[in-house]
């Protein structure tokens, strides 16, 4: 596989994907969002599930993998050694947690019969679900302070 020495191009995209930040506090609390209907809670895809994706995005390109999916691309990050394989499978399960959580929420929102929504309220989750979740924004912060230290040298 050929490597992407584009270090700019590198630069750009972890600085993008810098922009947003897992919501997750110093204290390891969640900081809730509010929508325009008043209700509070996390964006699981904007904040969690795009986050993920954009990081193994930029960590494809620089090391030529050319899988789409993001769990393939994990996969052959781990087989190149470009992520280490705990920090592979990290955000590999972090990933699933918050698409689990997403598709549960979706599917609830549905049969009471409102539109599905990406916003949800920690609140309503048990204590595993919720330790799970924080442990999931955790695997992002660490993801994203890596790209920062590796990607956003001076170009």
């Amino acid at each position: 596989m050929a490597r992407t020495n584009n270090a700019l191009f590198l630069f750009h995209l972890a600085q993008s994907a810098l922009q947003r930040t897992a919501p997750l506090s110093f204290l390891r609390n969640f900081i809730l969002e509010h929508d325009g209907k008043q209700k509070k809670g996390i964006d699981l895809k904007k904040r969690g599930i795009s986050l993920i994706t954009d990081i193994v995005r930029i960590y494809a390109l620089a090391n030529g993998v050319h899988e789409v999916n993001t769990r393939q691309r994990l996969q052959q990050l781990a087989l190149l050694g470009a992520l280490d394989s705990k920090e592979a499978q990290n955000l590999s399960d972090a990933f699933d947690v918050l698409a689990h959580l997403r598709w549960d929420k979706h599917l609830h929102d549905l049969n009471s019969g409102h539109d599905a929504s990406n916003l949800l309220d920690p609140a309503i989750l048990s204590g595993l679900q919720r330790h799970q979740l924080k442990d999931s924004f955790a695997v992002i912060n660490n993801a994203q302070s890596s790209i920062k230290h590796r990607f956003c040298k001076e170009v």
